[in-house]
C-alpha cells in the first residue's frame, strides 16, 4: 500500500465516497476488497468485507451511470468484486449458521464452523491423533458456541469433524461453482452490466 493511501484524509458524503473510489481505482487495475483497508477513511465506512464489497459495487455502478469509466472496465471490476464476494459471503454464512450436533455426550449443542474454527479443529485433531498413536497423554478440550471448553474423547471430536465437513463441503463446492461462472462471464465479451448486477450469491440455497 502506498504512503499516500495510508495518509488519506477523511472524506464525507456521497461525493467523498466517489472521490475515494477514484483513488481506489488508481491504485490497482483490479478492485479487491483488501485495498479498502487503511486506504480510505470514512465516518460511515463499514468494517465488514460484505459491506465493503456492497459499498464499492455501489460506487462502480455510479461511475457507470455517470459515464466516468468504460462499461467493459466496470464489468471486469464488478466481477472481481463478485468473486471476492463468493468467499466473504461464505465466511459470513458459516459464522451465522452454526452446526447442531450431539457429538459430545449425546447432548445437542451448537458449534461454530467458521474457517478459523475449522482450522483450529483440524490442528486439535492432528495433535490428538498423534498423541493417541504414540500413547502420549493429551487432554482433548473443545467447546460449543458460547460455552467454556470441556473434556472430549477422540471419537467425539472425530464425529464433530465429520459432521462439520458434511455441512461445509457442499457450501465450498457451491462457492467454486459461483467463481467458475463469474470467470466465464468475465471472459465473455457479450456479458452486460445487467448480467453482473443480477448475479446472485446466496448460500442458503445449498441444502444442509
Amino acid at each position: 500500500m502506498s504512503k499516500s493511501g495510508q495518509n488519506a484524509e477523511p472524506l464525507e458524503g456521497r461525493e467523498g465516497r466517489i472521490n475515494a473510489l477514484r483513488q481506489l481505482l488508481a491504485q490497482s487495475d483490479s478492485v479487491a476488497i483488501e485495498y479498502a483497508d487503511g486506504l480510505i477513511s470514512l465516518k460511515d465506512y463499514s468494517e465488514t468485507k460484505e459491506q465493503r464489497r456492497a459499498w464499492l459495487e455501489e460506487l462502480l455502478l455510479h461511475e457507470a451511470e455517470q459515464g466516468n469509466m468504460p462499461v467493459k472496465e466496470i464489468i471486469k471490476k464488478l466481477i472481481s468484486l463478485k468473486i471476492a464476494g463468493t468467499h466473504s459471503s461464505l465466511e459470513v454464512y458459516l459464522e451465522k449458521n452454526p452446526l447442531e450436533s450431539k457429538a459430545h455426550g449425546n447432548k445437542k449443542a451448537k458449534y461454530t464452523i467458521s474457517t478459523s474454527k475449522q482450522s483450529r479443529l483440524t490442528s486439535k485433531m492432528v495433535m490428538a491423533e498423534g498423541a493417541d498413536k504414540y500413547g502420549i497423554p493429551f487432554p482433548i478440550k473443545w467447546n460449543s458456541t458460547g460455552n467454556p471448553c470441556e473434556e472430549w474423547t477422540l471419537p467425539e471430536l472425530t464425529q464433530l469433524s465429520f459432521e462439520i465437513a458434511t455441512k461445509v463441503i457442499p457450501l465450498q463446492m457451491y462457492q467454486q461453482d459461483l467463481e467458475v461462472a463469474l470467470e466465464k462471464m468475465s471472459a465473455d465479451p457479450k456479458t452486460t452490466l445487467e448480467d453482473v448486477k443480477s448475479f446472485v450469491i446466496d448460500y442458503s440455497v445449498v441444502a444442509p
